[in-house]
């Protein structure tokens, strides 16, 4: 869509001519949401070329006093470019290379393509390959309407005018050169040079199929042809293309082989060893990958897996997932949220001469741990990962006194009136739990709490059978509010309990018989 500025300027154009009524064919809501300015054409063209220029000058682009300046993300893509093509060093430098392609009258990455074709005709002694890229600059120049997407056809298809046109301008560039290449007016150039000499231009943009239609560029992202016709070919190098959101719609390819790929680009082909999990057998399997770029060009199997690679393959599982979607998550949760609770009341860890803080607990914190770390590495499936005693794991990550703090402060379970013991519920970083029966609590006069009282503990109290009747966080005030009404109706259906009018200094109890 346009901007609304350019919307009111034609409306005014219009208008110029005679009255009349301008419609616009999108609806008020969807002309406010039109960019208020169109982009200025730095920050949508190609600046690969403008970045080169300016490294020649011993400057950068962001440098220069322009009107509009390129975003960060051009400046990167074209400076990745220009270093891929040898015309920048890692430094952001022109290079020699770099210098001698700013003589040429074409854009850099044509440039770059020409400049290598001619250190290998010259090593060779074959002129054949650097033909085939004056062709394709030459083409690409003229950029003739076609039908066609294959550059051999588009070649071989082209009227005769355009034809001599291409034939003319590519014999000028090698005449540039300083090659003695013929360039017949036909055009005729073996069609896997094409490829080559394309893919020379462009290498993120050679392009690996995934169907008939779609394909894989080497650079990362999906690219389809823009015309609904199949393709038996498994590799291409795009020679021109317009961006579709994301992807890349292929106006313009020739097919290469991936022997030439791997020939011309070793420099870009890498090998890496990987592990991961496989699901449906519930072992980790670990096999050597070999790429192009982003693109996987082959797999093998590893026999072995060393403890680095189990690790690994862990963390990436498990970090991928939210941390309550862990299979183990469940035996992790409560231990989770008494580090966290810890951390939220800063228990003091008496004795500690480090750093007394308590850690964040995050996915990237657990999986950081080195005592985490042993785990993983000795676990080769899914079922070992899960019959490891993670709260012990995680409580192991703490210092000594850390770990005596928060046992002490807060502690797994809590003793009650009745001398009995019972488990606390971590529930949350700021909520935990007490369930246990009305008669074990009975002569408890005060708020129950841990964290050297800093923590209310939420008393969730059960009926003889189990079931809860009534949550306090206060429990002297339900002794002297809401109680007498509880134990109007539980006396009613518990009659063999014990139920006092006063439960402040009734004897607590856990026998199911009344004990005055």
């Amino acid at each position: 869509m346009i901007s609304q500025a350019s919307a009111e300027q034609r409306k005014g154009r219009a208008g110029r001519v005679q009255e009349g009524t301008c419609y616009r064919l999108w609806s008020k809501e969807a002309h406010s949401r039109l960019a208020e300015f169109a982009l200025p054409a730095i920050r949508t063209e190609d600046i690969t070329s403008l970045v080169l220029h300016s490294a020649d000058w011993g400057t950068s682009l962001d440098a220069l006093p322009l009107l509009d300046k390129p975003s960060e993300a051009q400046l990167n893509a074209a400076t990745q470019t220009l270093q891929e093509l040898r015309l920048l060093d890692t430094n952001g430098r022109i290079t020699p290379l770099g210098k001698n392609s700013l003589k040429l009258p074409v854009d850099a990455k044509f440039a770059s393509m020409l400049l290598q074709l001619k250190e290998e005709a010259e090593l060779t002694d074959d002129q054949t390959l650097l033909t085939a890229g004056c062709v394709v600059t030459a083409l690409a120049e003229e950029a003739p309407r076609t039908e066609h997407w294959l550059v051999s056809d588009v070649l071989r298809s082209i009227p005769s005018p355009v034809r001599q046109s291409v034939s003319r301008q590519a014999s000028r560039y090698a005449r540039l050169l300083g090659s003695d290449a013929k360039i017949d007016s036909r055009l005729n150039v073996p069609e896997h040079y094409l490829g080559l000499a394309i893919s020379l231009v462009r290498p993120g943009w050679i392009a690996r199929a995934r169907n008939l239609q779609e394909f894989k560029l080497a650079m990362g992202t999906g690219a389809e042809l823009v015309q609904p016709a199949a393709t038996e070919h498994p590799w291409l190098a795009v020679l021109a293309g317009q961006r579709k959101g994301a992807n890349l719609l292929i106006r313009l390819a020739q097919p290469i082989e991936e022997q030439l790929i791997s020939e011309h680009f070793t420099a870009s082909v890498s090998s890496q060893q990987v592990a991961f999990y496989d699901a449906q057998s519930d072992t980790m399997k670990a096999e050597e990958r070999r790429y192009f770029k982003q693109i996987l060009l082959s797999r093998k199997p590893l026999a072995k897996l060393g403890e680095a690679q189990r690790i690994q393959c862990w963390q990436d599982w498990l970090g991928e997932k939210d941390v309550k979607d862990w299979p183990f998550f469940n035996e992790l949760e409560e231990t989770l949220n008494r580090l966290n609770m810890a951390r939220t009341h800063n228990l003091v860890a008496s004795g500690f001469d480090g750093d007394a803080t308590w850690p964040e607990v995050s996915i990237s914190w657990l999986l950081g741990q080195e005592v985490v770390h042993a785990v993983l590495g000795r676990c080769a499936s899914l079922s070992q990962l899960k019959k490891a005693h993670w709260a012990e794991v995680l409580l192991q990550t703490l210092s000594w006194p850390q770990r005596q703090a928060i046992e002490q402060q807060l502690p797994a379970s809590l003793k009650v009136p009745s001398g009995t013991t019972r488990r606390l519920r971590y529930e949350s970083e700021s909520r935990v739990v007490l369930s246990v029966k009305m008669q074990e609590m009975y002569g408890s006069a005060a708020p129950v709490t841990v964290a050297q009282g800093r923590q209310v503990v939420t008393v969730e109290l059960l009926s003889p059978a189990g079931r809860p009747i009534q949550t306090t966080n206060d429990l002297p005030r339900f002794w002297q509010g809401s109680y007498a009404e509880v134990r109007k109706d539980m006396k009613g259906r518990y009659p063999k309990h014990y139920w006092p009018e006063d439960p402040t200094t009734a004897m607590p109890s856990v026998k199911t018989t009344k004990n005055k």
